[in-house]
């Protein structure tokens, strides 16, 4: 977990209140049938009793329990089936309503993949790299973590869709490597 204490990778510590926008597809976005992973890190965050603000122009349709008499921070950017592209178009209009962001947790590619298989990948990796350039015009300060897509169900993961996310998760780590600067740290997770 983040703390802003921490100076992670030589990143500055992140101040009070740190704007971290969550930003992807289904998996940030969740539904009523499963949690997105925003609710336990929120939780998370709590425990570390860490100011920050989760932003983003969507918020969930459900309610999530209390925790420690706190009331879920539901904002984010999550749109399920969205592809790099359509993340791509949206991002200036989002980061002119939340303003300078420190963090940002990208979960993307997936269905660039899923649509068009390998054959989407290197436009895909492009807007990736599209975004974080964005992203680091907005802060050059900002934190990227971008996740490398896991695979799906063994009925649906064809050898073009295992070439595919291979290529993906391949590219993420080039461009995470490639994309960081003395200022701004961005880290592919597993």
């Amino acid at each position: 977990v983040l703390s802003a204490s921490i100076n992670l990778f030589g990143q500055i510590p992140f101040p009070s209140g740190t704007k971290i926008l969550c930003l992807g597809d289904s998996r940030v976005e969740g539904s009523e049938t499963y949690d997105s992973y925003r609710y336990e890190l929120w939780k998370d965050l709590i425990d570390c009793e860490w100011s920050f603000d989760l932003v983003g122009n969507e918020t969930d349709p459900i309610t999530y329990p209390l925790y420690q008499n706190n009331i879920f921070d539901a904002n984010h950017q999550g749109i399920g089936g969205i592809t790099t592209y359509d993340v791509l178009s949206e991002l200036p209009y989002v980061l002119a309503e939340t303003g300078i962001v420190d963090i940002v947790l990208i979960c993307i590619g997936g269905n660039d993949a899923l649509n068009e298989g390998s054959s989407s990948i290197p436009d895909a990796l492009e807007n990736i790299s599209s975004i974080i350039e964005l992203l680091q015009s907005n802060n050059p300060q900002v934190l990227i973590l971008i996740e490398q897509i896991a695979p799906g169900l063994n009925s649906m993961m064809t050898s073009d869709l295992i070439e595919a996310l291979y290529n993906l998760n391949t590219g993420i780590e080039q461009l995470a490597e490639n994309q960081t600067t003395i200022t701004s740290n961005v880290i592919p997770v597993d």
